[in-house]
């Protein structure tokens, strides 16, 4: 028997109504959520959608991290704002602490 393939349409409502329930279920639980795969990687609306939910960390392929880096600020800034901090739970990279106000 060979390997298939598996198609998954990642912004398929079912998907992200399950992403939805699940981040924070399971950061209740203490567990952090840091999804990965390519679609955060080509798609900004996605990653976007990600934040809102609140994962903890994304990963992504080494060829798309600067541009990445860049929606996840832009996202987190619309979500927290200004002045925003971590939301609890978050462990900040120790090189992208936010400078104490």
């Amino acid at each position: 028997m060979g390997l298939t393939s598996v198609i998954i349409d990642e912004t398929n409502p079912a998907v992200t109504r399950s992403i939805q329930t699940l981040v924070p279920r399971a950061q209740s639980a203490g567990r952090p959520v840091g999804p990965c795969g390519r679609r955060p990687s080509d798609d900004p609306a996605f990653t976007e959608f990600l934040v809102k939910a609140g994962i903890d960390s994304v990963s992504v392929a080494p060829d798309s991290f600067a541009a990445v880096k860049q929606h996840v600020a832009a996202a987190e800034l619309a979500r927290y704002g200004e002045g925003r901090t971590a939301p609890s739970g978050t462990r900040w990279p120790q090189a992208e602490q936010p400078s104490p106000s």
